[in-house]
């Protein structure tokens, strides 16, 4: 995968067949925006991150906020919040698949942008 940083006020789609490294992309990307003073919303739909490998690729940060949601939602509401609240910063959807409905979910991050 090139390591291309996502664009400043867009939404970026990553996509690619499972284990092709969408998260360690993801990751990288949150480390940067950390190390450049941005919060971070991880939010991890499936459950596979893990707070242990968060914290081990990212380390303890207070701008770093990883949350799990129950339903789409839950996880268009945290990201609302976010975006709503804040002056920048990265907000991570890993994977929009695991939350239901999807194509309902895409089309309000698609209006976010």
């Amino acid at each position: 995968m090139r390591s291309i940083s996502p664009a400043i006020g867009r939404f970026t789609a990553v996509v690619g067949d499972s284990a092709s490294g969408k998260t360690d992309y993801a990751l990288r990307c949150s480390v940067a925006a950390l190390r450049r003073g941005e919060p971070v919303v991880y939010i991890d739909a499936d459950s596979t991150l893990g707070l242990g490998r968060a914290l081990a690729r990212i380390g303890r940060s207070e701008r770093f906020w990883l949350v799990s949601p129950l339903s789409a939602q839950q996880a268009l509401d945290i990201a609302l919040r976010f975006c709503r609240q804040q002056a920048g910063g990265l907000l991570v959807f890993d994977s929009i698949d695991g939350l239901e409905p999807v194509v309902a979910l895409r089309r309000q991050i698609l209006r976010l942008c």
